[in-house]
C-alpha cells in the first residue's frame, strides 16, 4: 500500500470505537502555556481540569508487578485518550474521555470510555482524586484509578483490572521542545490537532483522489469495506494517531507512532520510520503534505 501522511507498519493495537459525533475530534489548540497546567481537579471547573490533564502521563514499571500487565502511558488530547498497555506486548487503547462535575460543578471524575460502533459504550476507566503539581521543572501527578475492562476482553484475560487498580503516580512527558517555544504562527503550533484527509495527488499516475476515491482504489481490500473517512490526530508530544472510520464513527482499523522535525525551519517532519513529509502548505485549517510519491491534503476538524 502507498503511504498516506504517516501510516506505517501496524503495531499491536486494539482498537476502540467513537460515537457517531463528530464532536469527538474537534481539536481547539490549548495556548502553549497550558501545557504545565496544575493544580487539583475537585477544585476545578471542566475547562480547567481540561487543561491540568492535557499531555502525555507515563507510569514507572513498578506500578505493577505484573510483567504482562503494565500501564506505560496515558495521553489526552482536547477530548480523546489513549492508552499505552503492557500486556506481553505494547496495546493501544483509543478512545473518548467525559469529566464528571459534582453538584457545584467541579471534576470528580475522568472516565475513559471505550465506544462501539452501534454507539453504545462502555467505561473501561475512572479516575478520581487527581491532583497535579510542579516540581523545579517536573509536573507530577497522583490519583486513583479503577479499571474495569470486559471479563471477555484480551486485558481482562490476564487480570489487568486488579493488578493495574488503585493510587498511581505518574510523570508528565516533556513536550516537544518546539511545542514549548513555538509562536502562535509557526507550523508546530498550526499542525497540532486532527486533520481529515481530503485528497491526495499521485505524481506517478498524474492523478488527484477524492478521500473517498482513495479509500476504495487503495485502503479497502474487500467488498464489503465500511471505511468513510480517515483522521490523523498530531499531539505536542510527538505522537500521531491514524483512525479509519466508518460512516457511524466506528473506528475500522487504527495506527499510532512518533513524528519529529527534520530540523529548525519546520518546514519537513519524519516519522519513526525517518519517511520525510513537506508542508507544502499550511494554515490553522487545511494542510498539504507533499512525500516521495506524492502528495495529500488534510482539513482541521
Amino acid at each position: 500500500m502507498k503511504k498516506l501522511l504517516i501510516i506505517s507498519s501496524l503495531i499491536a493495537i486494539i482498537s476502540s470505537c467513537s460515537s457517531g459525533s463528530d464532536d469527538i475530534y474537534l481539536s481547539n489548540i490549548f495556548q502553549l502555556s497550558d501545557l504545565e497546567s496544575t493544580g487539583d481537579l475537585s477544585e476545578q471547573s471542566v475547562e480547567e481540569a481540561k487543561k491540568t490533564i492535557y499531555g502525555k502521563w507515563e507510569f514507572p514499571s513498578s506500578i505493577s508487578d505484573r510483567s504482562t500487565c503494565e500501564l506505560v502511558s496515558l495521553e489526552f488530547t482536547n477530548q480523546n485518550f489513549f492508552m499505552t498497555l503492557n500486556i506481553g506486548y505494547k496495546s493501544i487503547f483509543h478512545g473518548r474521555f467525559t469529566l464528571g462535575e459534582d453538584a457545584s460543578g467541579k471534576v470528580e471524575k475522568v472516565e475513559l470510555k471505550y465506544i462501539f460502533d452501534d454507539n453504545s459504550e462502555i467505561v473501561i476507566a475512572v479516575l478520581t482524586n487527581m491532583i497535579v503539581t510542579k516540581t523545579g521543572d517536573d509536573l507530577n501527578a497522583t490519583f486513583n484509578i479503577a479499571f474495569a475492562f470486559p471479563i471477555n476482553s484480551e486485558v481482562e484475560e490476564g487480570i489487568c483490572n486488579d493488578g493495574l487498580s488503585g493510587n498511581i503516580e505518574a510523570k508528565k512527558a516533556e513536550p516537544m521542545a518546539e511545542s514549548k517555544n513555538s509562536s502562535a504562527d509557526s507550523n508546530n503550533t498550526k499542525i497540532i490537532g486532527a486533520w481529515m484527509f481530503e485528497s491526495l495527488t499521485d505524481y506517478e499516475e498524474g492523478k488527484t483522489y477524492s478521500a473517498k476515491e482513495w479509500i476504495e482504489y487503495e485502503v479497502c481490500d474487500s467488498s464489503d469495506c465500511t471505511i468513510s473517512k480517515m483522521i490523523v490526530e498530531i499531539t505536542p508530544y510527538g505522537t500521531w494517531v491514524n483512525l479509519q472510520l466508518n460512516a457511524n464513527g466506528g473506528i475500522e482499523g487504527s495506527d499510532t507512532g512518533t513524528w519529529k522535525w527534520k530540523d529548525t525551519s519546520q518546514e519537513v517532519f519524519t516519522d519513526q520510520d525517518m519517511v520525510e513529509y513537506n508542508i507544502l502548505s499550511i494554515s490553522n485549517l487545511e494542510m498539504t503534505l507533499g512525500y516521495e510519491e506524492g502528495s495529500v491534503t488534510h482539513k482541521k476538524v
